[in-house]
This record gives structure tokens, sequence and C-alpha cells, in this order.
């Protein structure tokens, strides 16, 4: 079911995937009654994060329950099913409509804003416990918030939350802890929430900046309305307008494919024209 459409004080019933009950997860009795009472939290952080703004959101694929003896619970989404069957499908299909009419599936609700910490997404780092090549100037390439203050197996050791690469799109990464870099630099991220000038290489450096930090928006194909474009098809919709730039991958320039291509607008008109310029005239189709 479409947990995003629960709400709090839903009466649900608990009924576990049998495969978690073999591998011992056992809460409680299949057909448990529960009150909802919330849900999970998730992590956005600045660079892939969905066109989200940065921050703590509910996470409606875990559902918090309460049972009737005060206990309560964080479960799967799978886990648990709304027991007015009505009332669901009449949820259902308002939400299909919202779909259909106004072009979003939810609207995710904003708790608070990250936690600080000292090095941030595009930061420059050196790492003092390990030999990378002998290369310097690593990039912090994300950072998992949601395990901040956790420690390893041991119960000590603070968890490494610092996913560090030699460049800013990912690819190969390792996991370090604060104690094991020492600062070298920051990066574009923090300049551009601190209003700082960032330096570009090129016009590709600026727009997978724009990309990764959520600063696009999927276009859907008017030939077939929905987020999936051909070649020409891309090609002529960055021409007419529709948008500035296509991708076969999370790479906005790696196009491997002349089908099942991402069309994106960039929120920042100048940018995306600079974009549409250069990658019709790549393309010679300027």
């Amino acid at each position: 079911m479409l947990t995003n459409l629960l709400r709090r004080g839903d009466k649900v019933v608990i009924n576990i995937n049998k495969e978690n009950r073999e591998w011992g997860y056992d809460p409680c009795p299949d057909g448990t009654i529960a009150t909802m009472i919330g849900f999970g939290e998730i992590h956005y952080g600045r660079l892939h994060n969905f066109g989200h703004k940065p921050g703590i959101y509910e996470n409606h694929s875990w559902p918090q329950v309460q049972l009737d003896n005060g206990k309560e619970l964080s479960l799967n989404g799978s886990n648990v099913e709304l027991i007015d069957k009505d009332e669901y499908k009449k949820r259902e299909k308002q939400y299909r409509i919202d779909v259909k009419e106004k072009g979003y599936s939810f609207d995710k609700v904003f708790l608070r804003e990250l936690p600080e910490t000292p090095y941030w997404e595009g930061d420059l780092v050196n790492l003092l416990t390990f030999d990378w090549n002998g290369k310097k100037n690593l990039v912090v390439t994300m950072i998992n918030y949601n395990y901040i203050g956790t420690f390893c197996n041991d119960s000590v050791t603070p968890y490494p939350i610092y996913q560090v690469s030699p460049d800013i799109r990912g690819g190969s990464y390792m996991s370090f802890r604060e104690s094991e870099m020492e600062f070298v630099e920051r990066g574009p991220v923090w300049k551009f929430y601190h209003n700082e000038p960032i330096k570009f290489t090129s016009i590709e450096d600026e727009a997978r900046f724009h990309h990764f930090m959520g600063f696009t928006k999927s276009v859907r194909n008017p030939a077939n309305n929905i987020y999936c474009w051909a070649k020409d098809e891309a090609l002529k919709g960055i021409k007419d307008g529709l948008g500035h730039m296509m991708s076969g991958s999370c790479n906005p320039f790696a196009l491997t494919q002349t089908t099942d291509l991402e069309v994106y607008r960039f929120n920042n008109e100048e940018v995306g024209k600079r974009v549409a310029d250069y990658l019709l005239r790549s393309f010679n189709y300027a």
C-alpha cells in the first residue's frame, strides 16, 4: 500500500513478511492492531538530494505505530495496512488525481535543518590514516547524517560518516571519520550557501554542480507525457526551450545511449540557457 497516505491516528493491522520472520524479526503476532503515531526520518544532504531542500524529513516508508499495550514500533511500510479499506480507496483516488493534475507524487514533510558538521559535501580534504595511491585533495562526496553519534560494533569507535572520493561525481569512495582527515579547502557547496564566488573549470562542471545540488527538474516528453526521451526528441525539445540538458545517467554529460534519456530544466534560467547553447553546439544542432 502507499504508506504516505497513512495519517496519525489511523488504525492499522500489522502482518510481518514471512522472510523477515524467518530471519528472527518478531515484533508482534500477525493481525495485531495498532495506531499510527508518526513516521521515521530521512536525511537529504546538499548533493544528490532529488531536488529537496537539504534537511531532515518524515520517511513515509517507515510508519511508526503504537500497540494497545503502549509499545511503539517502527515498521517497514510493507508490514502495515490501513484497516478502513473504503477510506484508503478514497485517499488513493485523490492521490492519483493530484499526481495527474499537479504533477507531483507527494510533498515530503520537512522536520528540521541538517546537523552541523565540520566538513561539508564538496570540501577538499587529505587523509591522515590512509594512502589513496598518493592522491591528495580528495573530495567529501556524501555525509551519512543518520549515523552521526552512532558507533561501530565495539560500541566505542565512532561510525565513519564521511564518504570521500577523488572526484565529486563519486564512483569509488571510502568512508572516514573526522579525526582521520585534515581540512584543505572549502568546496563549491559551502561557497554557494555562504554566497562566496565559485570558479568552474568548464560549462560541464557548472552544469554538474547545479544538477548534483538538485537545482534541475526532469521534464516530461510531450510525445508520450512521461520522463523518457529519444535523442532526437531531446535535442528538439531543448532547442524549442522545453529543457536545457539531456542525460542517460546521473552524469548530465555521459550520453551513452540514444533512447531512454531524461531532459532537465535548470532552476537558474541563465545557467540553463548557457548549458543548452553549449549542448546544442556540441551535437551540431544549434
